[in-house]
């Protein structure tokens, strides 16, 4: 099976894990594996936590209307590309981090957890009665790794981080070096390096304006500077 086959047989059962659950379905704007078409061989693997809300993203709606009709294909462009989606985190990640670099154009995109909800903490509160959702995820994600063969996993947010580093599904996750951030106590990541079953593991505290304390402009100098140097980009 093609990794495009494959991705789109993933958005199905991802679909009918929500649509059989009456929670999941009552409680959220229902899933989205993936925010960008699948290739073997990727430069790059984009990884967040969970979708976030509908607010600010042009045709998320869409996505779920084609799985409503049973249509699971893969999304044609990619969120964080240019010209792609204009939400804080994509904007974050194309501009600021890889200003607007050609490598985007190659990545693929896609979640630790596929259920979209307003924030995280709904989602947890979510995921505790829905086992065969976050096992499922797991799973999918592990395949994806071995399917794409990234050279690269950017993975932003730190619940995204601990997600993978305490998944036993991974023989391997060493952390490699690490940054405090410059504001608060010092007990908080700003970023660190990581291997993943031989795969380069980059991750950044999350850049959204709810985090608290909120990212000052020189933590995202340090976290661009730090993505760029590791991937000689």
């Amino acid at each position: 099976m093609s990794i495009q086959d494959w991705g789109q047989d993933v958005q199905r059962q991802a679909y009918e894990i929500w649509d059989s659950n009456v929670e999941l379905r009552e409680s959220s704007d229902g899933v989205q594996p993936f925010t960008s078409p699948l290739q073997p061989d990727a430069p790059l693997m984009i990884m967040g936590y969970n979708p976030g809300a509908y607010s600010g993203l042009r045709d998320k709606p869409e996505m779920m209307k084609r799985f409503e009709n049973g249509v699971f294909d893969l999304p044609p462009e990619r969120d964080y590309a240019v010209g792609g989606e204009d939400y804080h985190e994509a904007e974050f990640i194309r501009e600021t981090i890889f200003q607007n670099h050609d490598i985007l154009t190659e990545s693929i995109e896609t979640n630790r957890y596929y259920l979209r909800t307003s924030d995280i903490e709904e989602h947890d509160t979510l995921r505790n009665e829905a086992s065969e959702y976050i096992g499922f995820c797991r799973d999918k994600t592990a395949e994806l790794i071995e399917r794409a063969d990234p050279d690269t996993i950017l993975a932003f947010g730190m619940r995204t981080h601990k997600s993978l580093r305490d998944d036993d599904r991974y023989d391997e996750y060493n952390i490699i070096r690490e940054q405090s951030r410059l504001q608060g106590d010092g007990n908080r990541t700003l970023f660190l390096e990581a291997t993943l079953e031989g795969h380069q593991v980059l991750v950044f505290t999350h850049p959204s304006p709810k985090n608290v304390p909120r990212m000052n402009e020189k933590e995202k100098e340090l976290i661009a500077e730090f993505v760029r140097d590791a991937m000689d980009i």
